[in-house]
């Protein structure tokens, strides 16, 4: 058995260069809130148009500790 948090995972292949607040929680398994949570914490960085929220691939992965810190 594999550790996926150490070897090269799909994930970061198939997602697109941005994605919603929705979509960020479905791939976490986590409540929208949770995620929103986060964006106003600061501990998730965002891009914000109008009223949306949108997070860039690599920021929601490094979050996640999928990918090395830039």
């Amino acid at each position: 058995m594999t550790n996926t948090a150490t070897t090269s995972t799909p994930i970061s292949t198939e997602l697109p260069t941005i994605i919603t607040v929705k979509e960020a929680a479905a791939l976490a398994r986590v409540g929208q809130s949770t995620i929103y949570s986060m964006l106003n914490a600061g501990k998730l960085p965002y891009i914000r148009i109008g009223r949306t929220f949108r997070i860039r691939r690599q920021d929601f992965l490094r979050f996640l500790g999928l990918e090395d810190p830039a």
